[in-house]
């Protein structure tokens, strides 16, 4: 008997986990496509991803939905999870900062804080992900590439 009652509430459990996973379906396609402009704005606009720490509980916040939906979203909607989705603007922004000269100035540890990285391996594992090649050797070449073109242009 006892094994019994611990099936049919195990199968209830399951249902209601079921139940609640598939409510986040429920959002209209406009509802969706606000929810990823709005999203994609504040990461652009304001860019909450440079601050370590920053979590999907924030960003839902700020959206004004709970995170499970936009856990959801990001996961049907861009085929992503929210660490994936935040480290590929902070991926972006390393480019940028060393395209800008910042990179000169700081070691790859304090270039991937100043981009939102909690740690350099944090930082080196979703580069990699994005890049196929490591921080070290994008900016190797980068700076290469970009002293070889300094030199090109002087003669």
């Amino acid at each position: 008997m006892k094994v019994q009652l611990q099936t049919i509430f195990r199968f209830f459990r399951l249902q209601k986990n079921q139940y609640n996973k598939q409510s986040t379906i429920h959002l209209s396609h406009e509802t969706v496509s606000l929810v990823i402009a709005r999203m994609n704005s504040i990461m652009e606009l304001e860019q909450p991803y440079l601050h370590v720490g920053y979590s999907i509980k924030n960003l839902a916040d700020e959206l004004k939905i709970p995170s499970y939906q936009l856990s959801a979203i990001l996961n049907r909607e861009l085929s992503k999870n929210f660490n994936n989705y935040i480290n590929q603007f902070r991926v972006t922004y390393f480019k940028e900062l060393v395209k800008n000269g910042m990179a000169n100035n700081l070691n790859l540890k304090g270039l991937s804080e100043q981009c939102g990285f909690n740690n350099r391996n944090s930082f080196t594992a979703a580069f990699k992900k994005f890049t196929g090649e490591k921080p070290s050797e994008y900016l190797r070449r980068y700076l290469c590439n970009h002293q070889t073109s300094k030199i090109d242009f002087i003669n």
